[in-house]
């Protein structure tokens, strides 16, 4: 660039700055991706160079730009300053590669260059195998303070304006501090294939992969520190780089030259060539340096410390700013928590502070520490901005920590390359540190099928984070039989592999030699593998009965796995006949063959099946016998078993019966089996019993058949009702006969003796009476009685008679025979003269005046009832309410006896006209005109009204000479004579009197009140 646009460029810039504070950021995996700062300067668009300004860098061009901020522009502002700026890329770079087209960018100045402090993360400077990419010169005292952070440099190859050939990367003649920046494929020809050191190095958390120097007699494959110093190479990773030029050495470090001094603490320094000697570092290191892995140990390849490729270490983006070399977590691997820490302790007390302010923190040695390291305090983590001596200036309270006072003698303890916090006890060597893990296993179980059970789910956590599940290569799983707890593991023998029997297991899960993470064991986790089910079951089976419960079929088996087999054997749970498909067949025994005894399985040995054991045949006859008939099917005589048993089995109880009890003649009847007892113990019913019958004779009983005395009352026929008797009736056979008496009428009166004769009989035996032999008795005394059965009106009442007349009969003479009752049997031929009950005559309606009540009793003479005629008798039928009237005769006593109605109702007339009556008088009224009509009453002496009665008036008193007209009327059905054409002739004062003549001078009168005619 030429010395006028320079001139204008920095003009312009000094013209404008801004000053602006930035901070650390983590990503969610916990990785850094910024560094903090103090007073930093943002400058903008018109950019004014301040002593300490922070320049963003806001394009990945090599060229003087005026419209953004290139690396190049940056370093050259920073140059000309001269006052310790920071230079910062805009997180729009993120992941960005800035190539160098220009050359090397000289740096002369104290700066910081920092790959993350404006929040970006991810950038690469690329010399473009053309130039080297940084030239840190200062001739004058080597007084600079160059820090280079969070960067990746790839591909310099050393060309530059100074000590070109050396330094692929950085050539270092100021005091540097590399912190986080990873270098890979650079380039140089004679010295530091990465860094040529010509002054002050410090270097931490610096990962070097595939750096080389070619040239003859070549040093430092990754670094060279050429008659200069390295405070510290801390916490750094050099790896695979190599010095390849004949004659070269120290393929890793190169420090073979006087005046040299080199402190290495926990870095790991393997896996690099050189051609001629010291593959990883040439020259001696300091005393103080300690905890390194220089070379490979024996027995170890370099796949037992870093994740490799093809036998070479892999550069990967394992988080953080840059890409960096996984170590393999293992207590295998020789880098795995061997490392020293802390690096230093604080020498004093440390007060709280606001976050972001600078604190001076005394500590008891900086020898191990750099700026831009950062470490943890407590649980505060800071950032080392500057070291003076054996004090240190902090930002306090970065990576969202949270600031707090701290004792003396704390530790402060290191990251990693990305930030990653390291293990406060024995961390890892290298920038690399692998992070905790916790492996969780679910526990597989199952049920038994053959096969092997294991695990098929594990998951592998890191904080927050999962880094491997299941089918993860570095996950193996051991496996225990039982169910063991930790303390039990240690002793325990592991199985082979995943059980496949049925049990309980324990299994323990681990996770080893993961590129990145330490290794971790899960708890033990039990399981278990279930029983397979195995189903035996009965198939059915036929067979006749042997007395055995063995069957010749083969069972079923169900539910075997893989190659497992089982026998079994089945039988009949009973050897008895008992129907078809009624039997039950059921497995004896059986065995499994699954190399564990059968204890992979539970077996359902349960399953019955139906089956039919058909019946043996048993033939048995019967033999021939004779006996008298005795209503019963008995026959002596014990039957022949003619067929074999099985067994213990027997027959007894043998029997036998006719088939028929009747009487049929000699040989004329059937033997047959009629009990029999099987000892079997199935009630005889595992035998086809077949019988054979024999002949016998059946002979007559005797029997005898007699008339029974017997006694009725006389009903006009000889027919009895008491049956003959049958002498001699066997079981259930029956008797029907008849018997008559001699003669239908009783050979004495009232009663008397006569003989009952056998008429006719019936032998239910069911075989027509054949099965006796009969003797016939004929006669027995009886007796024919006559008995009360009905009442018969020997004397009826007569029709008509005159109230207050003693009802009496229609016998003739009328008047003198009184009413009788007969007591009759019952067919009313004869009175029954041996009965003297009381007879009652009563009234359907009205009473006797006689007994003033409905009815007359009298007690019967020789059984017949007369009742008195005579008017004093109070049991004469005697009424004098004049009416019509029923009567009926009956036994109170004998309710059965019939009772007997009057053929016809008695009219009762009324007696004479006993009385007169004026109902109605008679009125005043005129001379010879008729009066107003008025009512005379006759009635006899019982109160009856008397009709068809004439009644004459006539003058009782009244004016002499009088004469009366319409003084004659008759009495109607109530008695009642009516006058309504009665005149008087004369004037004056009158009674009259009505009468009814009685007989020839006997009359009935009665006189009216006193009326007047005007």
């Amino acid at each position: 660039m030429l010395l006028s646009k320079w001139s204008s460029f920095i003009r312009s810039a000094l013209r404008h700055r801004s000053p602006s504070a930035t901070g650390r950021r983590r990503t969610s995996h916990g990785f850094r991706q910024a560094r903090s700062m103090p007073a930093v300067i943002q400058i903008l668009e018109d950019r004014q160079l301040l002593s300490g300004a922070l320049l963003t860098v806001t394009t990945t061009s090599d060229a003087v730009s005026h419209t953004g901020l290139s690396l190049r522009d940056a370093v050259a502002i920073a140059n000309i300053d001269g006052s310790g700026d920071t230079i910062q890329f805009d997180p729009a770079l993120s992941g960005s590669t800035i190539t160098l087209a220009q050359g090397e960018l000289l740096v002369s100045c104290s700066v910081l260059i920092s790959g993350t402090a404006g929040g970006s993360s991810g950038i690469t400077i690329d010399g473009g195998n053309a130039s080297r990419i940084f030239d840190l010169k200062n001739a004058t005292s080597n007084s600079k303070a160059v820090t280079i952070t969070d960067l990746t440099l790839t591909h310099g190859n050393g060309l530059g304006a100074n000590s070109t050939g050396s330094g692929g990367a950085i050539v270092n003649f100021s005091k540097l501090s590399l912190v986080g920046v990873t270098f890979t494929a650079n380039t140089a020809t004679v010295a530091g294939g990465a860094v040529d050191n010509r002054s002050t190095l410090s270097v931490t958390n610096c990962t070097f992969v595939g750096n080389k120097v070619t040239g003859t007699n070549g040093t430092g494959g990754a670094i060279s520190n050429r008659f200069a110093t390295i405070s510290v190479l801390a916490n750094s990773t050099i790896i695979g780089n190599s010095a390849t030029g004949t004659g070269s050495t120290g393929g890793g470090v190169g420090a073979n030259f006087t005046g040299t001094s080199t402190t290495v603490i926990n870095s790991l320094i393997v896996g690099n060539t050189a051609v001629a000697s010291n593959n990883d570092v040439s020259g001696t290191l300091s005393g103080s340096s300690k905890t390194n892995l220089i070379g490979i140990p024996l027995g170890k390849t370099l796949s037992d410390i870093v994740q490799t490729s093809s036998g070479a270490a892999v550069l990967a983006n394992n988080g953080g700013p840059t890409q960096t070399v996984a170590l393999i977590g293992s207590a295998n691997n020789p880098a795995y928590n061997v490392g020293t820490s802390p690096l230093a302790t604080l020498s004093a007390n440390v007060a709280n502070a606001p976050q972001g302010t600078l604190t001076v923190v005394p500590v008891s040695s900086a020898q191990y520490l750099a700026a831009g390291d950062l470490l943890q305090i407590d649980s505060e983590i800071v950032q080392v901005i500057s070291i003076a001596g054996n004090n240190m200036s902090v930002m306090r309270g970065v990576l969202g920590s949270t600031p707090s006072s701290h004792t003396s003698g704390t530790g402060l303890l290191i990251t990693d390359q990305r930030g990653q916090l390291r293990h406060a006890s024995l961390p890892d060597l290298g920038a690399f540190e692998t992070q905790s893990t916790t492996l969780s296993i679910t526990a597989p179980g199952g049920v038994y099928n053959a096969g092997a059970i294991a695990v098929t789910d594990a998951t592998v956590t890191s904080g927050v984070q999962t880094v491997a599940t299941f089918g993860s290569p570095y996950l193996s799983y051991t496996y225990y039989a039982g169910t063991l707890s930790v303390g039990d593991i240690p002793s325990a023998i592991p199985l082979p592999g995943a059980p496949t029997n049925a049990g309980n297991y324990t299994v323990v899960g681990n996770y080893d030699n993961a590129p990145g993470y330490r290794p971790s064991t899960s708890s033990p986790v039990h399981f278990t593998i279930s029983q397979a089910t195995l189903t035996i079951s009965a198939v059915t089976d036929t067979k006749q009965y042997d007395k055995t419960t063995t069957s010749s079929a083969t069972p079923s088996i169900v539910g075997l796995q893989g190659l497992d087999t089982a026998s079994a054997v089945q039988a009949f749970q009973s050897v008895n006949v008992l129907g078809i498909d009624n039997s039950v067949l059921y497995i004896v025994s059986f065995v499994v063959n699954d190399g564990n005894g059968g204890n992979n399985y539970t077996v359902d040995s349960s399953g019955t099946a139906t089956g039919t054991i058909t019946k043996a045949p048993l033939v048995i006859t019967a033999v021939t016998a004779t006996k008298q008939y005795d209503a019963t099917l008995t026959a002596t005589g014990t039957p022949v078993v003619l067929s074999p048993l099985y067994g213990s089995d027997t027959v007894t109880n043998l029997t036998q019966a006719f088939q028929d009890k009747n009487v049929h003649g000699v040989n004329g009847s059937s033997i047959a089996m009629t009990s029999w007892s099987v000892n079997d113990g199935n009630n005889g019913n595992n035998y086809d019993d077949q019988f054979s019958t024999a002949l016998g004779t059946i002979t007559e009983a005797p029997l005898t058949i007699s008339a029974v005395t017997a006694s009725k009352p006389y009903d006009r026929n000889t027919s009895s009702t008491v049956k003959p008797v049958a002498t001699g009736l066997l079981g259930n056979d029956t008797f029907n006969g008849s018997q008559v008496y001699n003669s239908a009428i009783p050979t004495t009166y009232p009663s008397g003796a006569t003989t009952l004769s056998v008429s006719n009989y019936v032998i239910l035996d069911g075989n027509l009476g054949k099965n006796y032999s009969i003797t016939q008795v004929n006669t027995a005394p009886g007796t024919i009685t006559l008995t009360a059965a009905k009442l018969v009106f020997q004397d009826a009442p007569v029709r008509n008679i005159t109230a207050g007349v003693p009802i009496y009969s229609t016998t003739s003479p009328l008047g003198t025979v009184p009413v009788s009752v007969a007591i009759k049997d019952p067919t009313g031929t004869y009175i029954v003269n041996t009965d003297n009950s009381t007879v009652r005559i009563a009234l359907s309606t009205g009473t006797f005046a006689s007994s003033g009540a409905s009815y007359v009793e009298i007690q019967a003479v020789n059984g017949v009832a007369t009742f008195p005629i005579s008017l004093s008798d109070p049991n004469a039928l005697l009424i004098t309410k004049a009416g019509s009237y029923g009567m009926k005769a009956s036994i109170p006593a004998l309710p059965l006896v019939t009772n007997v109605n009057t053929s016809s109702n008695t009219i009762v007339a009324p007696d004479v006209v006993a009385q007169l009556t004026f109902s109605t008088q008679p009125s005043n009224g005129t001379v010879n005109t008729a009066l107003g009509a008025f009512v005379v009453n006759a009635v006899d002496q019982y109160g009856n009204v008397v009709s068809g009665k004439s009644v004459t008036l006539s003058i009782n008193s009244g004016p002499s000479g009088a004469t009366i007209s319409g003084a004659s009327a008759t009495t109607n059905s109530s008695g009642d004579a009516t006058f309504s054409a009665t005149k008087l002739s004369k004037t004056g004062t009158y009674t009259l009197k009505a009468s009814v003549t009685l007989a020839p001078n006997v009359f009935v009168t009665v006189i009216s009140n006193s009326f007047v005619i005007s």
